[in-house]
């Protein structure tokens, strides 16, 4: 903001945007009545500040990024940081053990261990689900998945093997989370990709067998509690 040849740019999803904002607001103007008594009006702030930092990120991001090659350092620093979360998120399946929750070490941080609410089922090959450094399963499976596009970009353009391991490491620790909310979006996922390419996606369909394969020796019993998640027994 402090350059003056900065201007802002068209992100293409101002209609979008604008008629979710409208809705986010008429939602919260006609409920006023509910939000005082339940008491969540700092809820409701906490939730409208997010939403708006979002829409800023969104607007700085399309105005300073302006060559491919910043595009890319942006996409390869999230995978790769994404596949690092995705690692400890698959050591926190098989040991308990969330390295996230150590970093009480730091002075400025006020690190709250146990971030699953109380009484969510434990799904998967362990006693509590994970949920790695975000505050729930379900956040966690959502940011997994958000970053398999970008993952599968970076390793077409730069055709690097340390791209697709990172990329297959974050699909199958999406899968460790055994979360519904996940599977959803990345069927939505897929349902894109068939229709935006699908001679790329015919190509790719061989390496779904091996991805599953790869689901079940290193996030063991998360399909099967996945899918008993979806269909339980009762």
């Amino acid at each position: 903001l402090a350059d003056p040849e900065m201007r802002w740019k068209p992100v293409g999803l101002l209609g979008p945007l604008t008629i979710l904002g409208i809705s986010i607001l008429a939602s919260d103007g006609l409920n006023t009545d509910r939000i005082e008594r339940f008491g969540i009006l700092p809820e409701v702030i906490k939730s409208l500040t997010m939403m708006v930092s979002y829409w800023l990120v969104l607007l700085l991001t399309t105005s300073v990024i302006k060559r491919r090659e910043q595009i890319d350092m942006v996409v390869k620093s999230m995978v790769g940081g994404g596949g690092v979360v995705a690692l400890l998120t698959l050591i926190q399946y098989h040991t308990g053990f969330n390295l996230f929750d150590q970093l009480h070490i730091l002075p400025f941080l006020d690190v709250q261990t146990g971030g699953v609410p109380e009484g969510l089922e434990s799904r998967g090959g362990g006693d509590t689900r994970v949920y790695g450094s975000a505050q729930h399963p379900i956040a966690l499976s959502a940011a997994l998945v958000m970053l398999l596009p970008l993952g599968i970009y970076a390793g077409r353009r730069f055709g690097s093997r340390v791209w697709w391991a990172a990329t297959a490491v974050i699909g199958v620790a999406a899968f460790s989370t055994v979360a519904r909310t996940g599977s959803t979006m990345l069927l939505a996922v897929l349902v894109v990709f068939v229709a935006l390419r699908p001679r790329e996606m015919l190509r790719l369909w061989k390496w779904g067998l091996p991805f599953l394969v790869a689901v079940h020796l290193l996030a063991p019993g998360s399909l099967g509690s996945l899918k008993n998640a979806f269909f339980p027994e009762e």
